[in-house]
């Protein structure tokens, strides 16, 4: 991929530079120079592939009503997380993208990392999204420095669990025990079997981690329980998560845990202006229906 400059909008072979995301005052410009820049092709047996970001093909499911409008029309997805993690992540450094989805996030992060020893891995315990971002790594020249595995972020390693997702709503597959209660099934949902891990597992241990992505569907606390050695092999290391501690299983012992360890937690809002620095009782007292977002880090300053 060709050096960003952040002063130029496209590269020398026109496509969007990245690095402009890190500046909020620049949106606008760059919302709609991304906008300009999106291609969409339908491929048939509900697939299309979309250009994102004004510089990678995505390949997706045309039956999901939610992300994928977003995609196809606009060429971006959270738009404050995206600029979040452009904001963090460097050349040189390694992520994984927990709740990987379409990719989106994924191929940003390849975007953003470059090539020589940076590293991406990409979790995603739907098999069909799976094989979707495995074709949209290959058409982007990424497969060679993304690992993509298809399993469930988890608190053990565990042989199956029950992941139920509907088509419609790809983004909000989740771990579930519907299968022996058709009751919390929601219309057009389909459950399968998948394998569960901690990352802990699934990510080598000579492997250095900077940025975490986590939007796994309320299993936050799964993958908190499961990375323990990620977090202490990596000091420097930050966590962008959805997080809802109240509907959480414990969710006073894992806030207690977060801060025992020394992280410091903002809330990403609409601008880094107006993050906010969150305490134990603020996470406490989310209301039981708000996701959020946060940015976690030992130091959150660098």
């Amino acid at each position: 991929m060709n050096v960003l400059n952040m002063n130029n909008a496209l590269d020398k072979s026109g496509k969007f530079n990245l690095l402009r995301l890190a500046d909020t005052e620049l949106r606008a410009e760059n919302l709609k120079l991304i906008n300009d820049l999106v291609e969409y092709s339908y491929l048939g047996d509900f697939n299309a592939v979309c250009k994102i970001l004004g510089r990678f093909y995505c390949y997706i499911d045309t039956r999901d009503r939610k992300i994928c409008g977003h995609l196809l029309t606009k060429g971006i997805w959270e738009v404050q997380n995206t600029e979040c993690i452009v904001r963090h992540l460097k050349p040189g450094m390694s992520a994984i993208d927990v709740g990987a989805n379409y990719g989106y996030f994924t191929l940003l992060m390849n975007g953003l990392v470059g090539h020589g020893a940076a590293k991406v891995y990409a979790i995603e315990a739907n098999p069909m999204l799976c094989q979707l971002v495995q074709d949209s790594l290959e058409v982007n020249g990424m497969a060679g420095k993304t690992e993509l595995i298809n399993c469930a972020v988890y608190k053990e390693p565990i042989e199956q669990l029950e992941f139920t997702f509907g088509n419609n709503r790809t983004n909000n597959g989740r771990l579930s025990m519907c299968k022996n209660n058709p009751d919390n099934m929601r219309e057009g949902e389909r459950v399968v079997q998948v394998p569960g891990n901690t990352l802990d597992h699934l990510i080598p241990t000579d492997q250095k981690i900077d940025f975490i992505k986590v939007d796994i569907e309320g299993a936050e606390e799964m993958f908190w329980y499961g990375s323990k050695r990620i977090r202490e092999d990596n000091e420097g290391l930050k966590i962008l998560m959805e997080c809802n501690p109240r509907s959480y299983a414990d969710p006073v012992k894992l806030v207690n845990d977060v801060f025992a360890e020394g992280y410091q937690v903002k809330r990403i809002m609409k601008s880094p202006q107006h993050d906010q620095i969150l305490n134990q009782n603020d996470l406490l007292t989310v209301p039981k229906n708000e996701h959020i977002m946060l940015l976690m880090g030992k130091n959150l300053n660098n």
